[in-house]
């Protein structure tokens, strides 16, 4: 079982109102219409053990479980809900997006100013 056959139907499920297309590795598996030109795209890759997901010209997230306990079945379904969960919150708004003019940028969410604990 692989992240892209996890992510791909709770992606569907969850954001029946967001249309992206789908790909297959090493294209990205899912990528969502840019919010704002400026940004860019949302592109998610499957990189076999973590997710990445990309937020256009701005910046990148690493999606992984380093839970051993997990068999690789249940690390998949982590990663998949961990991306889910992310991108939820970013298309409700709780994520901030910064950029700089040197290239640098990243994001912190806005209810507490940090990463989630399990966001590599």
């Amino acid at each position: 079982m692989t992240i892209t056959e996890v992510l791909i139907p709770a992606l569907r499920k969850k954001f029946t109102g967001k249309s992206f297309r789908t790909g297959s590795s090493p294209d990205p598996i899912a990528v969502f219409s840019p919010a704002y030109a400026s940004i860019g795209e949302l592109s998610i890759m499957d990189e076999g053990d973590e997710a990445l997901v990309y937020i256009g010209n701005i910046t990148h997230s690493h999606f992984n479980s380093y839970d051993e306990a997990l068999n690789p079945e249940e690390r998949v379904k982590a990663v998949s809900e961990m991306v889910v969960t992310f991108l939820d919150d970013l298309f409700k708004d709780q994520v901030v997006l910064w950029g700089s003019a040197e290239g640098r940028g990243g994001f912190f969410y806005r209810s507490n100013g940090s990463l989630p604990k399990d966001i590599t």
